[in-house]
């Protein structure tokens, strides 16, 4: 079998999962901007576009330039053994505010419907926040212990 036989039997299976993924999703965006659609007095489909374009700007202009700065500054700054439990720490502060953020600003919210966004999203995300820096900060200090044996064990050794 010569080489490009290997790497096109190898890309086989990617490619076909590509395109059925790609089947998959278009068909649940179509489900879901029809369901926009007909159901347009209570989605507001005009809102729903300008939160998809502010969102994605949001996302291109704003999140991405502070996640590659961050992840810079880590590296450069946060001793190896921390690097990974403080990125997942900051990234899974950042995903808590941004899953809670619409209901935590009532973003959606009707005055004739009590029953949508009812609860104290502030005092659930502070939660979210203190147990992802928690379960890192137990992570970091292993890992912190881990590498300071192995230097131990190599200091030791040389």
């Amino acid at each position: 079998m010569s080489v490009a036989d290997r790497v096109e039997a190898r890309d086989e299976p990617r490619t076909r999962a590509f395109w059925i993924g790609l089947v998959v999703g278009l068909a649940i965006m179509a489900y879901g901007i029809r369901g926009l659609l007909v159901d347009a007095a209570a989605t507001r489909p005009t809102k729903a576009a300008e939160w998809l374009v502010g969102a994605d700007l949001l996302h291109d202009l704003v999140l991405v330039p502070v996640v590659l700065v961050i992840g810079w500054l880590t590296r450069r700054v946060v001793p190896n053994p921390l690097r990974w439990p403080l990125r997942a720490a900051l990234m899974g502060t950042g995903l808590a505010v941004a899953i809670g953020w619409i209901p935590l600003r009532g973003y959606g919210r009707l005055a004739d419907n009590p029953s949508l966004a009812p609860l104290g999203y502030g005092n659930a995300i502070v939660a979210v926040v203190v147990g992802v820096w928690a379960v890192c900060a137990l992570w970091g200090v292993v890992a912190l212990a881990s590498a300071r044996r192995v230097h131990a064990t190599e200091h030791a050794e040389s």
